[in-house]
């Protein structure tokens, strides 16, 4: 049985890695601004607006793969739950269908069966990429899980050298060579090495290193990245420009990790914060349903916040981080008046029902270890 004050450090070391969550999908909102809004391809090359942004990106690249961290840290110890299935899908279908429905009345968004049929089936039509591959990575985690504490620390560390090599390696040294992963780090592939990498570090890392050097090493990581970009472009090689931003590239991927590191090693000792961080980041994952709904994105950037307007302008950096906070903050409190509507609805007896039915019936499949060991 663990102690108060070891009870108290891992609830402080959650966290920490709540606020890297956080501080990820603020990242995904920055990613989505220069991309939708054509920042990066919008501006002039070399122009001080097209090195922010380039650099932006290069600072925010690992979000996503950070995202992927957290939840391979927590659910390699975890047990699968159906019911946390079952809120995933219905909040995913809710902004689906709620977002589709808001967009029509407001006479932004015409109504055509194909799009309302698209709406009510998000996950199946791959709406959101990541929902489905992470949903995807959910269901099959289990399974994982038996996988990885059946290996001993040495077969688990091969098997992690071993995928780095083909995974990132590989195809960080020859881009135009043939790939295991034709998605360059968007599929399951890629989710499921991160989450290997991520059980890794919560059953196995144990090394002493002070937290500075994991944020010194990414900071030094993103330079690299940032001047990858300068470096390639200059000499002509445009195709080839782009390379270290992959998702599924060494750069990214050790500073993906290190950012993780930094954070998992971090202390909170404040209280209060420490509510704050787990109540907001219990919301970033409808911050990502909303801003990038498939209905609303195109019409966010381009007809409300006329992103175009701001490219080559010295307008274009202040606008870029005002629209990226705000963005942020409308969908962090839109998705707590979302909460509170689900929390209403699962005290219904309609899904206590629904939920008990599943429960009940996972509980018969025996898809979690029944015991966390390490070796």
């Amino acid at each position: 049985m663990e102690t108060a004050a070891g009870q108290m450090k891992n609830k402080t070391r959650d966290a920490n890695i709540e606020l890297l969550r956080i501080i990820a999908m603020l990242m995904i909102v920055a990613l989505h601004y220069l991309a939708h809004g054509e920042g990066l391809v919008g501006n002039q090359p070399f122009s001080f607006n097209w090195t922010f942004a380039w650099a932006l990106e290069a600072v925010c690249i690992v979000a996503v793969n950070c995202y992927v961290l957290i939840s391979g840290y927590f659910l390699v110890t975890s047990q699968f739950k159906i019911k946390k299935l079952i809120r995933l899908w219905l909040q995913v279908l809710f902004y689906s269908i709620t977002i589709y429905l808001v967009l029509i009345a407001l006479g932004l968004e015409p109504f055509t069966i194909k799009h309302l049929a698209m709406a009510c089936v998000p996950v199946l039509t791959n709406q959101y990429w990541f929902v489905t591959v992470y949903l995807a990575l959910y269901i099959v985690s289990p399974f994982l899980n038996i996988l990885i504490h059946a290996l001993s620390r040495k077969q688990f560390q091969n098997l992690l050298i071993i995928l780095f090599t083909v995974l990132s390696l590989w195809p960080t040294v020859l881009p135009f060579g043939f790939s295991l992963d034709k998605t360059n780090g968007l599929g399951i592939i890629q989710f499921i090495y991160l989450y290997f990498i991520a059980s890794y570090i919560r059953l196995y890392w144990d090394h002493e290193i002070k937290k500075g050097y994991y944020l010194s090493t990414y900071i030094l990581l993103t330079l690299m990245i940032t001047a990858s970009k300068f470096g390639l472009t200059a000499l002509g090689f445009q195709a080839l420009s782009g390379m270290f931003f992959e998702y599924n590239s060494v750069t990214v991927i050790l500073s993906s990790v290190m950012l993780f590191m930094y954070f998992r090693n971090a202390a909170i000792k404040s209280t209060v914060l420490n509510k704050i961080i787990c109540s907001v980041s219990a919301l970033t994952f409808g911050v990502y349903l909303i801003h990038e709904d498939i209905f609303l994105r195109g019409i966010l950037y381009k007809n409300i916040l006329h992103t175009n307007l701001y490219l080559n302008t010295p307008y274009f950096i202040p606008a870029s981080l005002i629209t990226i906070t705000g963005i942020f903050t409308m969908c962090i409190f839109i998705d707590a008046l979302r909460k509170q509507l689900f929390t209403a609805f699962e005290h219904s007896m309609l899904s206590d029902k629904v939920i008990i039915y599943f429960s009940a019936l996972s509980s018969k499949i025996p898809l979690s270890p029944k015991s966390v060991s390490t070796k």
